[in-house]
C-alpha cells in the first residue's frame, strides 16, 4: 500500500491560546491517520511570555518549533524547506481540525488518477463561535466566501492558505511562496495556488476535510477593515503578476458617486444654486435603494443596516486596489476585476449590466432635476 506521509506547516505570532487548541486537535488527527507518518512544524516570531507558552505547547503535542521572521510567506517557505515528508498541509493558527482531516486529504491523492494531475487537496473551513455585530456585517461581504469554496466546485483555480495540502515537489517546482510581495501577508496563497494550476496541475476539493475557524480573529472592526484594505492593495500586485485572470469593467459605484458629488458641487457653485446638490441627494437615494434591491434580490441577507455597513468594507477593498495602482502610476484598479472562469465573467457582466442601467436612470433623473430646477 502506498503511504502518504504529511508535514503540517503552521505560521503563527502571539496566538499561544489558539495555537494550543490547534495542536491538540492535530495530535488527535495524527493518531487517527491510517495512510502514513505525520509531523507538525510551527514557525513562530513571538516574544516573551507568548513565546514560552508556544514552545511548551509544541513540546506537549509533539510539534517541531522553528523561529521565523514576521513575514508569513517566509514562515511558510521555511516550513516547506524543513518538512521531512512529501505532502505539505497548511493550517492557520486560529483553527482546530477534525480528527479525520489527514485521512480525507490523503483520500484526494489516493483516489485521483495520473491523468488528473492532482497536486493539491483543498478542504472546507467552517467558522465557529458566537456572533457579534462585526461578524454579522462581514456576512454581507464576500470576504469569507473562499473558505467554503470546497463545497461549491470539484476543482479550484486558486485557494486560500488554510486547510489545503500540496505535493512538496510541486511547491518546489513553482518556487514556493513569493516573498517579494509587500506587507507581511496577503494574496501569496492565491498567487502560489494559481501558479500551480497554471502549470497544468489540478487542485481537487475535499469538503470532508474540515477545519473549524475561530470567529475571534474576525470580530474587531479595525482589524477586518485593515484586512479588507490590505487585500485590495494586494490585488494590484496580483493583477500585474497574473493579468490573464483580470477582466475590464466599468468603474465601481464607489468611485462614480464621489465623482458625481464633485460635478454637482462644481455645478452648484457655478449656478449659485442648491438644486444640483439636491439632485445629488435624490440620485444617491435612488442608487443606494436600487443597488440594495439588486444585491439582496436572491439572498436571505436583507438587513439594510448590515448591508450598508458592509459596503464600507467593500469600499476599503476597492479603494485599496485603486490606491496601490495610482501609487505605482497605474489606473488598473479603477477598471480591473478578478475573474477565474468564463462562468464567473458572465455573472459579473450580467450584474454589471443591471448596475449600469440603474446608474444611467438615476443620472438622467439628476440631470432633469438640475435642468428644470434652475
Amino acid at each position: 500500500m502506498n503511504t502518504y506521509d504529511m508535514s503540517v506547516v503552521i505560521p503563527t505570532f502571539n496566538r499561544a491560546y489558539l495555537l494550543e487548541k490547534l495542536l491538540e486537535s492535530l495530535y488527535a488527527a495524527r493518531e487517527h491517520y491510517k495512510y502514513g507518518k505525520t509531523e507538525v512544524i510551527v514557525i513562530d516570531s513571538s516574544k516573551g511570555e507568548e513565546l514560552q507558552k508556544i514552545k511548551e505547547a509544541c513540546k506537549r503535542y509533539d510539534a517541531r518549533y522553528l523561529e521565523g521572521t514576521d513575514s508569513v510567506r517566509q514562515k511558510r517557505n521555511l516550513g516547506i524547506r524543513s518538512a521531512r515528508y512529501p505532502y505539505i498541509v497548511f493550517e492557520d493558527s486560529d483553527v482546530v481540525v477534525d480528527q479525520d482531516l489527514f485521512n480525507y486529504h490523503a483520500e484526494t491523492y489516493r483516489k485521483s488518477t495520473p491523468e488528473e494531475r492532482v497536486a493539491g487537496s483543498f478542504g472546507l473551513t467552517v467558522f465557529t463561535g458566537e456572533d457579534n455585530l462585526v461578524w454579522k456585517i462581514i456576512q454581507y461581504t464576500t470576504l469569507t466566501d473562499s473558505f467554503s469554496f470546497a463545497e461549491k466546485w470539484p476543482y479550484q483555480e486558486w485557494t486560500i492558505g488554510n486547510n489545503v495540502s500540496f505535493k512538496k515537489e510541486v511547491l518546489e517546482e513553482v518556487n514556493l511562496f513569493e516573498e517579494a510581495f509587500p506587507f507581511k501577508l496577503g494574496a501569496d496563497d492565491l498567487d502560489l495556488s494559481y501558479r500551480i494550476t497554471h502549470a497544468g496541475y489540478r487542485i481537487k476539493s475535499q469538503p470532508k476535510a474540515v477545519a473549524y475557524h475561530s470567529k475571534d480573529t474576525w470580530k474587531k472592526w479595525k482589524l477586518v477593515r485593515e484586512r479588507a484594505k490590505r487585500w485590495g492593495r494586494m490585488e494590484y500586485y496580483i493583477s500585474q503578476r497574473h493579468p490573464q485572470i483580470f477582466i475590464n469593467r466599468f468603474p465601481k459605484t464607489e468611485l462614480i458617486v464621489p465623482l458625481l458629488l464633485l460635478l454637482c458641487g462644481i455645478t452648484a457653485g457655478a449656478l449659485r444654486s442648491w438644486v444640483p446638490l439636491l439632485a445629488f441627494v435624490l440620485g444617491m437615494v435612488g442608487i443606494i435603494a436600487g443597488t440594495y434591491v439588486l444585491d439582496t434580490a436572491e439572498s436571505d441577507k436583507k438587513n439594510p443596516f448590515y448591508y450598508l455597513t458592509a459596503k464600507l468594507l467593500d469600499f476599503h477593498y476597492y479603494y485599496g486596489h485603486v490606491f496601490e495602482g495610482l501609487k505605482n502610476r497605474s489606473l488598473c484598479g479603477i477598471y480591473k476585476q478578478m475573474s477565474f472562469s468564463g462562468g464567473q465573467t458572465r455573472m459579473i457582466l450580467k450584474k454589471e449590466t443591471k448596475r449600469m442601467t440603474l446608474l444611467f436612470v438615476n443620472m438622467v433623473i439628476m440631470l432633469a432635476v438640475i435642468v428644470f430646477g434652475t
